[in-house]
């Protein structure tokens, strides 16, 4: 008997996701860790949805917790791949299919449980940070804290301008506009999943505070400025299109 072409690239996934943590540990490549997690929660997300039309909505939200959480430890204390990566890339996918397989109920239930929960793993995370950098360590760290930044603001607008132009004309959607491409680039917050790939460094890592002081500078520049600030921006430029 055949298996259905599902199981099969399921399979697939799975194996590669295999092969590349055992890279990982050997090797010690942080990308074969980062491309490990990939795949290994796309393949998470593809087998959570194919099961869920067939859960009730609590059974449902159960199994989001399971990939979510059970998907992290496989990840990163079993197969040798990033976690973090691993979760974040199984709720994308879970998430873009579940338009598709999940119910009205389930994904109404979904969004209630998974937004307070979001909460309260922010508050938790921001304490988290907070407890690990005093202000001594930002201080020593800030030439590196002033290249992590301007980096940052920098390679926003050098990757969604030529995006959205490549995308207009492959793709021949709408045309963006260089308003929108705008919002786009000063809407680029970073947050939670920042820290909690910066906390998960080993403490083994050399050189783990900087880059722990660095994400946490960005975090709170985008934050503290772009969060507050682009409300104002999207008035001006409404005002200058309708000048125009």
């Amino acid at each position: 008997m055949a298996l259905p072409e599902w199981m099969l690239h399921l399979s697939l996934l799975l194996t590669v996701a295999v092969v590349l943590g055992l890279l990982a540990r050997r090797v010690g490549l942080p990308i074969t860790t980062f491309i490990g997690g990939v795949v290994f929660g796309g393949a998470m997300g593809f087998l959570a949805a194919f099961a869920v039309p067939w859960l009730d909505r609590l059974t449902a939200t159960a199994l989001t917790v399971a990939i979510a959480y059970g998907g992290f430890i496989i990840a990163d204390h079993v197969l040798g791949v990033s976690g973090v990566v691993t979760t974040v890339t199984a709720g994308v996918v879970l998430g873009g299919l579940a338009q598709s397989r999940a119910s009205a109920e389930v994904r109404a239930v979904w969004h209630e449980f998974w937004e307070s929960l979001e909460y309260i793993a922010n508050a938790i995370l921001f304490l988290l940070i907070g407890l690990a950098i005093e202000p001594s360590l930002l201080w020593e760290q800030r030439m590196a804290i002033v290249v992590a930044v301007a980096a940052v603001l920098i390679a926003r607008p050098l990757a969604v301008f030529p995006l959205m132009s490549a995308l207009e004309r492959i793709m021949h959607i709408p045309p963006v506009g260089w308003r929108n491409s705008l919002v786009l680039v000063w809407g680029g917050l970073r947050g939670g999943v920042s820290l909690a790939l910066a906390l998960a460094l080993p403490e083994t890592l050399e050189h783990r505070e900087m880059f722990i002081a660095m994400t946490a500078a960005v975090v709170l520049v985008t934050l503290m400025g772009n969060a507050t600030t682009i409300a104002l921006l999207m008035r001006r430029l409404h005002q200058s299109f309708q000048g125009a």
